[in-house]
């Protein structure tokens, strides 16, 4: 019995060692630096990848650790960290990732819950509408969706007295792993809308390239305008009309996101493009060689995208540029939580779009006002036609909306309590995303106003604004979680990457070539992947009688695919 005793005692005192050494050597991890590593017992197997991840990124060593303990795989780890008796004698707790939880807002930046009743009877009839379109859609993603129609066809003509740019373009994203929330048909319905609603020629192509948007919003008459029938002029007439104004959806925004760092890809633009398009400058103008002077009236791009988290990880993990060069900051996020998703089968029969949004649409694009487009015919010097066509567009309509009492100071106030949240954390990844809420907020409110209550904005549209624009700060903080939580990039994500690369040096391949400098992954796995690229719009397919190659969308190419 006294030598079971002792036994025991010694393994006591030895697994207590090996407690105090895990602990000092994990802080040393997250401290920068990694001694030699002692007798750590039990915690061998989580230290190890640890240690993996400190050669690759130690920055990122932190975020390891928590996503190991919240996988309940390893329990001895949870319990070193959670005041368990195994850690009753160190003081040292795992330092929280600042975002992984949602600030709650103080008191005094807080409205009544029935303040934002009735603000919006056209987003109450949306909703209901989108859920029977889209009965397994993520709840917050109905709202999203409307609000994106509502900055599509607002076309730069819904003007905040706030500043040079106080105009209502959003860019929106739906965030959620593929299929389970239904982030595609959700967005069908808002296009379904639009097209009833006789305004569908707001939207721009799906699959473009930044060099093409520019091109389209430029305002150049089809080289084919004088073939089409009148119904086909009339429409490319009304596009004219806001060549510089455009709603724009991408069900793989993740994707274009992952090609804009490749330097050789024509997506690398669309970054410094976006956040142009955002800042509502007066003029935007691009020169190419090729193309000359491009010049685009009064931008204003309204964007909708749908991507999964994993698409993004590599872009939107801690310390990301993305996060700290602005790009992020323009987008407000829909992410939903992990685990969501419905099981509501769709109901018997169609849904149209109900009459009473159609025609409220409708009367509040004509009551903002419709310029008009007017084609000309180009002439030679001998005043023939040349068959080329030039355009002129009447000036774009200004509605300026004005303020109800006490609007003005909930937004100063909101604005200001989001800032005193920002001084308060050790990080800055999303000091840009929470400076440009409160101008988020401000414009969701502008457009419910403008379409709802002839542009003056009162406190229900405020609030609700603000309500939409918490779920979004929610979102933000749900998706940076979910994201720097992840310990490995999956395979599909690599493989992805990989496949862009090899294609950019390549500059156009088939499967087989890129099979030929990719050996460790299958032909099949390589189809998928280059076939997922060119869904997005990021590669375009030429077929051959024998085979399919891909290249960057819009790409020039020379004949590359037998060099290394």
């Amino acid at each position: 019995m006294t030598i079971f005793t002792e036994e025991k005692t010694t393994h006591s005192q030895n697994g207590h060692t090996a407690d105090a050494n895990a602990r000092q050597y994990i802080e040393a991890l997250l401290a920068g630096t990694r001694p030699e590593k002692p007798d750590v017992g039990r915690y061998a197997g989580p230290i190890g990848y640890l240690d993996e991840e400190f050669d690759r990124n130690p920055g990122n060593v932190e975020n390891v650790l928590r996503a190991l303990i919240k996988s309940k795989k390893y329990p001895e780890l949870a319990a070193l960290f959670n005041g368990s008796a195994a850690s009753e004698q160190s003081s040292f707790q795992v330092p929280e990732i600042e975002t992984l939880g949602c600030p709650e807002l103080p008191e005094t930046a807080k409205l009544p819950s029935n303040m934002s009743l009735n603000a919006s009877p056209c987003l109450d009839q949306y909703i209901a509408y989108s859920k029977r379109f889209s009965p397994e859609a993520y709840e917050h993603f109905h709202e999203m969706c409307f609000l994106w129609a509502l900055s599509t066809v607002a076309a730069r003509r819904v003007k905040i007295p706030l500043g040079d740019d106080g105009y209502t373009p959003l860019m929106l994203l739906m965030c959620a792993e593929t299929s389970l929330v239904k982030k595609t048909t959700t967005a069908k319905a808002a296009m379904k809308l639009l097209n009833a609603s006789g305004l569908g020629w707001f939207l721009g192509s799906k699959k473009t390239t930044p060099q093409k948007l520019v091109y389209d919003m430029a305002g150049v008459v089809p080289k084919n305008f004088g073939e089409l029938d009148p119904d086909q002029q009339k429409w490319v007439e009304k596009k004219l009309a806001f060549s510089g104004q455009r709603g724009w959806y991408s069900d793989e925004f993740g994707k274009f996101v992952k090609s804009t760092t490749n330097a050789n890809s024509p997506m690398a633009d669309l970054q410094s493009l976006l956040l142009k398009m955002d800042s509502c400058e007066p003029i935007y103008d691009n020169s190419t060689i090729q193309r000359g002077t491009e010049i685009i009236e009064n931008p204003y791009l309204a964007v909708l995208g749908s991507m999964t988290p994993s698409n993004i990880s590599k872009y939107a993990k801690r310390g990301s540029e993305f996060w700290t060069d602005g790009f992020w900051a323009r987008f407000a996020f829909v992410c939903a939580p992990k685990g969501a998703g419905e099981d509501h089968p769709f109901e018997m029969g169609e849904w149209p779009v109900p009459g009473y949004l159609i025609g409220r649409m409708q009367e509040w694009h004509f009551r903002l006002g419709v310029p008009e487009a007017h084609v000309d015919p180009v002439l030679d010097e001998k005043n023939k036609d040349t068959g080329r066509f030039t355009s002129r567009r009447d000036e774009l309509p200004q509605n300026v909306c004005t303020f109800g009492e006490g609007v003005y100071e909930a937004w100063k106030r909101y604005r200001s309590t989001l800032k005193s949240i920002i001084r308060s954390w050790n990080t800055t990844d999303l000091n840009g995303n929470y400076d440009r809420l409160p101008t988020k907020a401000i414009r969701v409110a502008a457009l419910l106003a403008s379409l709802e209550n002839n542009g003056r904005i009162e406190m229900c549209h405020w609030s609700k604004a603000q309500e939409i624009t918490e779920r979004w700060r929610e979102s933000l903080h749900e998706l940076y979680a979910q994201i720097n939580t992840a310990v490995e990039p999956t395979k599909a994500v690599t493989l992805e990457d990989e496949v862009l690369r090899h294609i950019s040096r390549l500059e156009i391949a088939s499967v087989a070539d890129l099979r030929n400098r990719m050996k460790q992954y299958s032909v099949s796995d390589l189809q998928d992947a280059c076939d997922s690229w060119a869904k997005a719009g990021v590669l375009e397919v030429e077929k051959t009688s024998h085979t399919k190659r891909y290249k960057f969308y819009g790409a020039t190419t020379t004949e590359a695919t037998n060099q290394s």
